[in-house]
């Protein structure tokens, strides 16, 4: 135990600058899930990717229900697409208030905490990930001493590796045909 906790003082005390900004960003990410529990921060996760999402997807049927009011076409679609992403943010802001007020009850505080807890930890480990990604576009190769020297850069990396890989693909997916039809046939739209 001792020996474990030398290594760790010397991993410390060899932390530089953006060593520190990501250990604040984990705790500040960490500290801000706990506050508000598994159940609110995965709903808003939720909430935000499926805001993202079906505003992509019934944008143009919003838009054309404005197709009277709004002459120009890609004013239409930008307010089709706002009025979507609104929409559906505030649909899971209202689901994520209650069942957060549920997971309050005696049993599930604790561990709806907690798992917020690590949930924030990730959302951290995300964050700085982008950070990295950001920092490393931007910085001339010889500016990026920092960024290398830090010591928690290691497993940023991997993880700002996994999303650069990921992202392309997920950006050149698109709905499935089935989900378009059945949202352009929908009565409701």
């Amino acid at each position: 135990m001792a020996e474990l906790l030398d290594q760790l003082g010397s991993a410390i005390r060899s932390f530089n600058l953006f060593d520190w900004v990501i250990v604040l960003v984990w705790l500040v990410s960490s500290g801000y899930g706990i506050a508000r529990g598994f159940a609110r921060e995965a709903l808003s996760i939720i909430g935000w990717v499926s805001a993202f999402l079906l505003a992509n997807v019934v944008a143009d049927s919003v838009a054309d229900l404005a197709r009277n009011l709004i002459d120009e076409p890609t004013t239409r679609y930008l307010l089709g697409w706002a009025l979507t992403f609104i929409a559906v943010l505030m649909m899971f802001g209202v689901i994520a208030a209650f069942l957060s007020k549920q997971m309050r009850q005696p049993g599930f505080n604790v561990g709806n905490r907690l798992l917020g807890g690590i949930f924030g930890l990730l959302r951290g480990v995300i964050i700085v990930a982008a950070i990295s990604i950001l920092l490393r576009a931007a910085l001339p190769d010889s500016d990026e001493d920092l960024l290398d020297a830090a010591v928690l850069m290691e497993p940023v990396e991997w993880v700002a590796e996994w999303i650069g890989a990921n992202f392309d693909r997920v950006l050149e997916s698109e709905p499935t045909e089935a989900v378009k039809d059945t949202i352009d046939s929908s009565e409701m739209l």
